[in-house]
This record gives structure tokens, C-alpha cells and sequence, in this order.
């Protein structure tokens, strides 16, 4: 499989980088987390947007540093990165 990556949060008007620790640290505190998809856990895509994502997350100004973070994340020993497929 290949790797994941970064981004930027928005809180109050304001842009605020996250780094590759903070994004472990999201993992960590939650426990599973959704690497970009829907569900019912976290969205770590969406956490490093500080916002709702609509459509592909590549579609975000912001994707190119979710794409660090994401590798990072995948790349990280303490984490167990599958990809889930389901039908409905």
C-alpha cells in the first residue's frame, strides 16, 4: 500500500498548520479514525480541514498538505493503517 499526509485547521478565522504529531495525537485520542471517508468514527481528513469536506478531499485547497500528513500517519509505526470495503 502506498503512504497517506497535512494540513491546515481553521479555528476562528484563522489558519493554524497541523503537523504530523498532532494528527498522531487525533489518532491516538480517537481511538479508529476514517483516513477521508463517512462514517461513524472521526474523519481525520476533515479534522485537518477544520471543516466539512465536500465531494473528494483532493478537491480542497488544503490537499497537498493533507497528503504529507496522511503519509506521515500511514508511515508512523504506532499506526494501523487498512483500507475497508464495503457493499451496501
Amino acid at each position: 500500500m502506498g503512504r497517506c499526509g497535512a494540513t491546515v485547521v481553521t479555528r476562528s478565522e484563522r489558519q493554524i498548520s497541523v503537523n504530523e504529531r498532532e494528527a498522531l495525537a487525533f489518532v491516538k485520542k480517537h481511538g479508529v479514525v476514517l483516513m477521508s471517508a463517512r462514517g461513524a468514527v472521526p474523519n481525520l481528513a476533515e479534522a485537518l480541514a477544520g471543516e466539512p469536506i465536500r465531494g473528494s478531499w483532493w478537491g480542497h485547497p488544503k490537499s497537498r498538505e493533507m497528503y504529507r500528513v496522511f503519509e506521515a500517519v500511514c508511515d508512523s509505526s504506532q499506526v494501523l493503517v487498512c483500507r475497508l470495503v464495503g457493499a451496501r
